[in-house]
């Protein structure tokens, strides 16, 4: 065997990895993704306990924060297309809601109530909060 020369073994390219871990990783991410967003937002700590009648004097001052207000919840323009809900105080300061199923908000009309959620001022809908919770005070 003088003269032949061993053979010699290809490189093989280099595996992607283990899918798995692919499959870890991107999780992480979204679970990172996910947190830096409700931090964003402010439901990573509990609601600040505001007045209506003071989103309502200063909406632009709690725009995207986490509130809590207590009220007695209103409806506008009952049956009619643009039916809508408010939490009022009792100076009649208004504060509209959203985010909540229409046949648990007729449960409440009437009713005192505690409201937490994101404020939000919108040109076409005015100061709004978007419920996390809405619930009737303890007795």
């Amino acid at each position: 065997m003088a003269g032949r020369q061993p053979a010699m073994i290809a490189p093989q390219p280099r595996a992607a990895g283990d899918p798995g871990r692919a499959i870890v990783g991107v999780g992480f991410l979204v679970v990172v993704a996910v947190a830096l967003a409700l931090i964003a937002l402010g439901l990573d700590r509990p609601a600040e306990d505001v007045t209506i009648r003071e989103l309502w004097l200063r909406p632009e001052a709690y725009d995207g924060r986490h509130v809590s207000v207590q009220g007695t919840l209103r409806v506008f323009l009952a049956g009619a297309p643009l039916q809508h809900y408010a939490v009022e105080d009792a100076l009649h300061h208004r504060v509209g809601i959203s985010g909540v199923d229409q046949s648990r908000l007729d449960q409440l009309v009437g009713r005192p109530v505690n409201v937490a959620g994101v404020l939000r001022i919108s040109p076409l809908w005015g100061i709004l909060i978007e419920v996390t919770t809405i619930e009737e005070p303890p007795p």
